[in-house]
């Protein structure tokens, strides 16, 4: 009870006892019984509280439960088997084999291969079916429903084969991570096709499609659990649970060191999103976890941004020396993270301004010239033989 309210009590309780309406004892009485029920009366209030608040999250989860996606499968999808998709699978597989450091040059960045153009129309197979990797932008667009007339990508075009390493650069807001979304088909084009393995991903049943390509994003989430249980998360239920296995998927992403230097090694406990991580390890977590999933296609979206470059140049080496092969997407404000990218997109307004390896790009003197040059800390200008 509040200190006024004592006050007043005592105040009209002496009155009454004074003029003899009351007996001390009928006071004294009184006040005790009155402070035995503020206790109640205080969780009276916090109950209303928590009642208010936990309705208001009831109304929320029952939103999310009942809200459904605008992506959907279509009708009969998965009924049939897809040879389409096997011939595509080797075709794009050959196309690597034939270079076998998968270099792709502006040329080959066009899909033309018969199987694949088959495989367009043929509908593939349910979650049995191993995506192989590749990916083809045919003449892609894409706007947001409520903004129609404002296209956040045009006319992207590129062809990336199984097993290559795609490098996205770009401005914030160029449009790097739409087309990313494109991929594992959050969102489906407003022009052209998105083609996996030669297929088109609306052909794909979802589960089939999203169990396979994993995006790894700039900001992480962890659970409240020991290191080794937030990688092994990711461990889907094609495989199970192996300390072996979770401690190379960390030396992968470049995490081992670090968690061998913690006291519990693997067994320490974070707190939820990862208190008392530092940016770069919860990413490098993060990273472990996506690789636990052994998926075809890993996506990484500004992954290694608060990671040294040093860290990053060893990830970068455990990658190209995994046993399987895997489709990499990777999106970065820095050259280093994409450099040496088979294949290597400029994005800017949504649309691509340049494409190529490192070196064809460097060599023609254009935008990514300009911002290599620029992380360099040179001045890029005329005194390079550039003509803004």
């Amino acid at each position: 009870m509040g200190f006024s309210l004592q006050l007043i009590t005592l105040g009209l309780g002496g009155f009454l006892v004074i003029t003899g309406r009351m007996t001390l004892g009928d006071l004294v009485a009184f006040n005790s019984y009155l402070w035995m029920i503020d206790g109640p009366v205080r969780q009276s209030g916090w109950l209303i509280n928590d009642w208010q608040r936990f309705n208001a999250s009831c109304i929320k989860i029952r939103k999310l439960l009942t809200s459904q996606s605008h992506i959907t499968e279509k009708p009969g999808v998965g009924a049939k088997a897809n040879t389409a998709t096997t011939n595509a699978n080797n075709a794009n597989n050959a196309n690597g084999a034939n270079d076998a450091t998968g270099n792709i040059s502006q040329s080959q960045a066009t899909f033309t291969t018969s199987a694949t153009q088959a495989a367009q129309t043929t509908q593939v197979t349910t979650n049995t079916t191993r995506i192989a990797g590749s990916i083809d932008f045919q003449h892609v667009s894409f706007a947001f429903p409520d903004e129609p007339n404002t296209p956040v990508l045009e006319d992207v075009d590129f062809h990336v084969p199984a097993g290559a390493k795609l490098g996205i650069l770009g401005e914030t807001g160029a449009g790097k991570s739409t087309l990313v979304n494109l991929i594992s088909r959050f969102y489906d084009p407003t022009e052209g096709h998105v083609l996996i393995d030669g297929v088109d991903a609306r052909d794909w049943p979802l589960a089939a499609l999203r169990s396979q390509v994993c995006v790894v994003a700039q900001d992480t989430f962890l659970f409240s659990d020991t290191i080794g249980g937030n990688i092994s998360f990711g461990v889907g239920e094609q495989r199970e649970y192996d300390e072996q296995y979770i401690r190379r998927m960390a030396t992968i992403a470049g995490a081992d060191g670090f968690i061998r230097s913690m006291p519990e090694g693997y067994d320490t406990v974070v707190g939820e999103r990862g208190v008392g991580l530092s940016g770069g390890q919860k990413q490098r977590l993060s990273l472990a976890r996506a690789l636990a999933d052994n998926p075809s296609i890993l996506i990484m979206d500004d992954t290694t941004s608060a990671v040294d470059m040093e860290t990053e140049a060893e990830i970068q080496r455990h990658l190209r020396e995994l046993d399987e092969r895997k489709t990499i997407v990777t999106i970065a404000h820095r050259i280093s993270s994409v450099k040496d990218s088979d294949l290597i997109l400029v994005l800017e307004h949504g649309r691509i301004v340049e494409r190529g390896t490192h070196d064809e790009l460097v060599a023609a003197h254009g935008r990514y010239w300009e911002i290599y040059y620029k992380q360099l800390g040179l001045q890029a200008g005329r005194s390079h033989g550039f003509e803004a």
